[in-house]
């Protein structure tokens, strides 16, 4: 954390940003580098004229932790101090453009960006690879945080419907018909009943409009 003097002063050489990378962010990383976070989001209030052709100076902590002053410098030789506040932040990936139904992520429609931590953080998407395979449970509007609830495995077998049962045991092999009495995705296990002899049964769906029986 901070060390907690009166206020600290990191003073560095004034350095130009680039297009892909504002003061902002950069005082960001320092920032969370300084106080042992992960990531952090700077507040800063809404008065400020504050722009992204500005330079880093410096920055300084208030006594109180969360605050602090930066310092920044125009190309016109102009400095701006401004007074903001900091709390830590989660960098979570949304959608650019609506998502429907059903669709499997597409990663061209995909940014992330940061969100203050919350105590529903624990269900924020934090790695793509999560969702490899998985498709949306529900539509999905843009720049709204990934939840891990938001997406499922695709259902593979929908109740009611007609599936091939298989039982396999060593050289034995048997096939026959029977109705899912749930709907359910890959490696779920679902009630089906044998439509030979009506008998319930409870089977892993392996793939789609199939069950293997134990």
């Amino acid at each position: 954390m901070i060390k907690k003097f009166a206020s600290i002063l990191i003073m560095l050489m004034p350095f130009a940003v680039s297009a892909d990378d504002t003061w902002r962010s950069i005082l960001e990383e320092k920032i969370a580098k300084e106080c042992s976070m992960e990531n952090v989001m700077l507040i800063i209030p809404t008065q400020s004229s504050v722009n992204n052709n500005a330079e880093y100076v410096s920055h300084s902590y208030d006594q109180d932790p969360s605050k602090v002053e930066i310092v920044v410098k125009y190309p016109t030789g102009q400095t701006e101090s401004i007074h903001a506040k900091f709390v830590e932040a989660i960098a979570t990936p949304v959608l650019l453009e609506h998502m429907k139904k059903g669709d499997s992520l597409d990663m061209q429609n995909v940014k992330f960006i940061k969100f203050p931590k919350q105590r529903d953080s624990a269900v924020m998407i934090k790695d793509l690879h999560n969702l490899d395979g998985l498709v949306a449970r529900k539509n999905i509007n843009p720049n709204k945080p990934l939840l891990s609830h938001d997406f499922a495995k695709p259902v593979a077998i929908i109740k009611g419907k007609t599936v091939k049962m298989l039982y396999i045991k060593d050289s034995l092999s048997i096939e026959t018909n029977g109705t899912a009495l749930e709907s359910g995705s890959v490696d779920d296990y679902i009630k089906v009943r044998n439509n030979d002899g009506n008998k319930v049964i409870n089977a892993k769906v392996i793939n789609e409009g199939a069950v293997l029986v134990n």
